[in-house]
């Protein structure tokens, strides 16, 4: 069993996903190394600042983990690494097999109109100069827009469901208190 140092470990801990991969639980680091920097990326992105919110919450998650699982023998670790991958892996693959299955049109339109608009606005940047400051700004805004429609849009989804109201009241049994009868006796 490999000694591991205090200090290196509280180091790395401070770095999503590193601290895992210095005691040796490769697939969860680089798991929550991708969680933290792609969350960071794609709020820059689509200038989605309220998803930042997230980035403590994966930092503290990568932190305390790993604080944690150094008391761990180097076998417990390897386990649970192992589980980890297991769980994530087989299950973010079906479900991405699955959402590609179902959506497929969608995710190609949604790819196509982000490439799109990221060839469109290298062109517009190249001729900044001769377009309004206020239509760049509409211009430059224009991914954060469409991304907190699509949010909207999935919160009214979420919202109203797949079932209809009389679905749902047909499970509601109204308690219509005990038989008068038997209260007589």
């Amino acid at each position: 069993m490999r000694n591991r140092s205090g200090l290196l470990t509280f180091c790395f801990a401070l770095i999503p996903g590193a601290g895992q991969m210095y005691l040796g639980m490769m697939r969860k680091g680089t798991a929550v190394m991708a969680a933290f920097w792609g969350l960071i990326t794609f709020a820059g992105f689509f200038q989605l600042n309220a998803l930042m919110v997230l980035s403590p919450v994966i930092w503290c998650y990568s932190f305390f983990d790993t604080l944690n699982s150094r008391w761990l023998s180097e076998e417990q670790r390897q386990a649970l690494d192992s589980q980890f991958h297991f769980r994530m892996g087989n299950s973010l693959l079906d479900d991405f097999r699955s959402i590609i299955d179902r959506r497929h049109l969608l995710i190609g339109l949604a790819l196509i109109v982000l490439g799109g608009w990221s060839i469109l606005h290298n062109l517009l940047y190249s001729f900044s100069e001769w377009i309004p400051s206020y239509i760049w700004r509409l211009i430059d805004r224009a991914p954060s827009l469409f991304a907190n429609l699509a949010i909207i849009g999935l919160g009214i989804w979420l919202v109203t469901g797949k079932k209809n109201r009389k679905e749902i009241n047909a499970d509601f049994v109204e308690y219509k208190g005990e038989d008068e009868n038997n209260d007589h006796e």
